[in-house]
């Protein structure tokens, strides 16, 4: 069944759902197909590619929420783990990212941008989608 955005959240928080978890069921779905597509390619076992998958999630959630209860010291700490142990992914920089352009760092924003650009393009498995998002969020925060 597929929940309204404008319903009560099924959390039972008494929030609609597009402001409670509807990002995060999105970004569950998202990693989900995710997962099949890198099974697919990489024929690795599928349970060992969500294990890694869920991982990124967990610790990406620790960022995320030091950030919405604006603790940016702890959310960059938090987010730099991300980057730390899973340079593969580009998780730990969008979060850096994000943390930085929330707290006005605009050069950081736009250091990590960079890096997630020379990533995206460097890796096959992102299509030209992820370097359009990360042009224009350069373009957004004025890098030249």
């Amino acid at each position: 069944m597929r929940i309204g955005r404008n319903q009560p959240c099924p959390c039972g928080s008494g929030r609609k759902y597009k402001r409670c978890c509807r990002t995060r069921h999105e970004i569950g779905r998202e990693a989900t197909e995710a997962v099949d597509r890198a099974a697919r390619a990489s024929g690795a076992p599928l349970d060992h590619i969500e294990a890694h998958l869920r991982a990124v999630g967990r610790a990406s959630t620790v960022a995320r929420d030091h950030l919405a209860a604006g603790d940016f010291e702890a959310a960059i700490a938090a987010a730099q783990r991300v980057y730390d142990e899973f340079p593969g992914e580009i998780d730990g920089l969008e979060l850096l990212a994000q943390i930085h352009e929330k707290r006005g760092a605009i050069d950081e924003a736009i250091r990590c941008h960079r890096l997630i650009l020379a990533h995206v393009m460097a890796m096959p498995d992102y299509g030209p989608d992820a370097v359009d998002e990360t042009l224009e969020a350069l373009r957004r925060l004025g890098a030249e």
